[in-house]
């Protein structure tokens, strides 16, 4: 019976379940498995347009480590606010992974854009793997993060009606 390296708990049975593997926290003796979660932000984002919210490009380093200081200090020091008043333990710890979670899309996005002076799917994917990687918990647990991010950005980007003027 395989097990999942992070917690030992049992993994899911089927292929679709184990593609859509994306949290697990220790409760008794099984993982917490989230797919729902991540269809529910990816079509909130869909029907918000927030993947298609249009910046300036960043146009060096300068720009690439401002966008990375603002968007983990923004998101970190928001998580940290939430979870202190919701009395969460390990609030710092969470809030320093979402910040850094926050800081790898805003940082791959705009090192893409700065080199490749466009914006992308191939900018929002630089920046949904640099989120996986920062995000991940522990170094085992780097690959399955990535590709979960970078799926469900394609899925974002695909579910996207097409920008106007384009088919």
């Amino acid at each position: 019976d395989p097990r999942h390296a992070a917690c030992g708990g049992p993994l899911p049975s089927s292929a679709e379940g184990r593609a859509f593997f994306v949290c697990c926290t220790r409760r008794g003796s099984r993982c917490s498995r989230r797919p729902t979660v991540m269809l529910a932000i990816a079509f909130a984002t869909v029907a918000t347009g927030a993947s298609r919210t249009r910046l300036p490009l960043a146009s060096g380093p300068s720009d690439v480590v401002r966008q990375v200081v603002v968007s983990g200090g923004v998101v970190g020091t928001g998580s940290l606010l939430f979870n202190l008043a919701a009395g969460r333990p390990a609030a710092l710890r969470r809030a320093r992974r979402w910040a850094a979670v926050s800081a790898g899309f805003s940082g791959g996005r705009a090192t893409c854009q700065w080199v490749h002076k466009t914006d992308d799917v191939f900018a929002r994917l630089a920046g949904a793997c640099c989120a996986g990687a920062l995000g991940a918990p522990s170094l085992p647990q780097v690959p399955v993060r990535v590709l979960s991010f970078a799926a469900l950005t394609l899925l974002i980007e695909r579910l996207q009606p097409p920008p106007e003027g384009q088919l």
